[in-house]
């Protein structure tokens, strides 16, 4: 699965730096992270796992189920930004798996 954000922006803004950034923020947008209180320590990249679980998995479900779930689906599930801007300059594309928000640059 293809998640893809087309971002228009000011000629100034379109580098791969701001690319990444924006996937960033894009992502933690889309699956509402931070939004919910966990009582254990868990990163971010394990909230997205557990969201895409909880998204795509039938009810009943077990936390295991889930989270077998979600860790396929965050490898599988392709988040793409594409910043465009106006006039000449180039488009700029920045694309990995879901889970993946180290910032490449």
């Amino acid at each position: 699965m293809i998640v893809r954000f087309d971002i228009g922006t000011s000629s100034s803004d379109i580098t791969q730096a701001a690319c990444w950034e924006r996937r960033v923020a894009a992502i933690k947008e889309t699956f509402a992270i931070g939004r919910t209180r966990y009582t254990v320590p868990i990163s971010v990249e394990g909230r997205i796992q557990r969201r895409l679980g909880v998204m795509f998995s039938s009810e009943p479900s077990t936390d295991k189920t889930i989270v077998a779930a979600g860790q396929r689906l965050a490898e599988l599930t392709i988040v793409e930004v594409n910043l465009r801007g106006t006039g000449a300059t180039a488009p700029v594309s920045c694309s990995a798996p879901a889970a993946a928000l180290q910032l490449k640059r």
